[in-house]
């Protein structure tokens, strides 16, 4: 017997093409390890020349002057806002109807002192059944009360012996009270008068009618 070939019948697939999808890699950016070292370099040559120079500062000696500047400049500042409240009045009266010695105003910011000697009056006397005596101020066109002293009788008593009773004070008093020397009072110890209010007639409102007024005169400041 003849042998029978056995043919296999072949069937070809058709060829898929594949496709490759292309990936996007992000690309790190690096810093050189040599950019790096050039940087810290410079920081540090930097902060090297400015420690330089502030030892250079400090070893010479314009710290010192720029100090004792700046204290300077301080005391001046302190010793301009105390002064403000550190002065000396030095006054007086003397005119043909009566005179007054010495008047001194003496303020700083710890105590204030007033001191005036007794005033005699040269005028035509007067009797007065009751008195207001003392200094006062000028203040807004107004005189105020300063250091005063006043009273009533019962017979007419002479104004000039009423100055001469009446007419001396020495008052000193703390800055912190402020009874006597008030801000106001302050800002004004150099517009003072000496005067004496009075009344002539006894009656019990006791009017004032009569009046001696002595603006002092202030000869210094200080």
């Amino acid at each position: 017997m003849a042998n029978k070939k056995e043919t296999k019948t072949t069937t070809k697939k058709p060829a898929t093409k594949k496709t490759t999808v292309k990936k996007t890699v992000a690309k790190k950016v690096e810093v050189k390890p040599v950019e790096e070292k050039k940087v810290e370099v410079k920081k540090e040559s930097k902060l090297k020349a400015i420690g330089a120079r502030l030892k250079r500062f400090f070893n010479s000696p314009q710290p010192l002057i720029v100090v004792l500047a700046l204290m300077v400049v301080a005391l001046l500042i302190y010793n301009v806002n105390y002064s403000k409240h550190d002065s000396i009045y030095v006054g007086h009266y003397l005119q043909d109807n009566g005179s007054i010695g010495t008047i001194h105003c003496f303020t700083n910011h710890k105590i204030n002192v007033f001191y005036a000697t007794p005033a005699s009056y040269e005028g035509e006397d007067v009797g007065l059944y009751a008195y207001e005596i003392g200094y006062y101020y000028e203040y807004e066109g107004k005189l105020k009360p300063f250091v005063i002293r006043t009273g009533i009788q019962e017979d007419k008593v002479s104004v000039k012996k009423i100055i001469s009773d009446n007419s001396y004070f020495n008052i000193s008093e703390l800055s912190v009270n402020k009874s006597y020397f008030t801000d106001e009072v302050m800002d004004n110890l150099d517009k003072l008068h000496f005067i004496v209010y009075g009344a002539t007639t006894n009656d019990s409102s006791h009017k004032i009618d009569y009046v001696i007024d002595f603006p002092i005169e202030f000869d210094q400041i200080v």
